[in-house]
């Protein structure tokens, strides 16, 4: 298939949910919109630092559940370099950042659970759908669709959802008719919008709802050193329906409190 290089191109990956943790009450998905031509070159920009990392033993590149986990060989400041990378280069994509939280409800869900209450995670994947719609409408010309790339951890329900999403005809002229999936560690765009999602779950979780770890970690300090950076970052979130959460840099430095150096 034939893709123009201008054409909007989205993805996503999810955060949080986890039925053991203090936290499983809130879901996020997160990721970015930009032309093909932008994601291609980031790509390409990221292969050197990816190959670092992979050496270093995180075989899947960029990936915020592990990366800071000592098995992955490398010192604090060669992590804290790598995600400042990834964070530069979204700098220079021309990408607009799209985040969606929800509030599922409970905490100790199972799967099977989170389907029967209707899918609330799928449903901040569905609100990504319709903001990335939106930002194709005012910034793209007019007929192009954006085409979406997910990650394939959770293929099925995320795909039942956008084609659920999509069955709005008036969303027909602007989202593409087919959502594809990737493995993370295959593609450096992917990886970007794990370290999206993976940042702004940290945002809410540890600075904004005070459920800060006994000791901060290198994970926080890394956080902590490129908060300023991706609020810069052209964003539009999605908060779930009656919450209002001072979600921008200045406030959760604040909240985060002094790191130990």
């Amino acid at each position: 298939m034939l893709v123009d290089p201008v054409d909007p191109e989205v993805r996503l990956d999810d955060s949080g949910g986890h039925k053991d943790t203090r936290t499983s009450m809130f879901m996020l998905v997160g990721g970015a919109i930009a032309p093909y031509d932008k994601w291609a070159w980031l790509e390409s920009e990221w292969g050197p630092w990816e190959s670092q990392l992979r050496a270093g033993g995180s075989a899947d590149g960029l990936h915020m559940k592990t990366l800071f986990r000592p098995e992955v060989r490398l010192t604090d400041d060669e992590k804290l370099s790598a995600v400042s990378a990834m964070v530069g280069l979204l700098e220079t994509s021309d990408v607009r950042l799209l985040v969606s939280m929800e509030n599922l409800g409970f905490i100790g869900a199972t799967e099977k659970e989170y389907e029967e209450a209707g899918e609330t995670p799928d449903l901040c994947f569905a609100n990504c759908v319709r903001l990335a719609a939106g930002v194709t409408r005012r910034h793209y010309a007019k007929g192009e669709r954006a085409h979406f790339m997910m990650s394939q951890g959770r293929k099925r329900p995320t795909e039942r959802t956008y084609f659920r999403v999509r069955d709005d005809e008036s969303l027909h002229d602007c989202v593409a008719p087919s959502i594809n999936f990737g493995d993370p560690k295959d593609y450096g765009s992917l990886q970007a919008a794990d370290l999206i999602a993976h940042f702004f779950f940290w945002c809410l979780n540890t600075a904004i709802l005070g459920y800060a770890p006994p000791t901060y970690g290198l994970r926080d300090r890394v956080y902590a050193a490129i908060t300023p950076r991706m609020f810069a970052l052209e964003r539009l979130v999605e908060f779930p329906a009656g919450y209002a959460f001072p979600m921008d840099a200045e406030t959760v430095l604040r909240m985060l409190g002094p790191l130990p150096s």
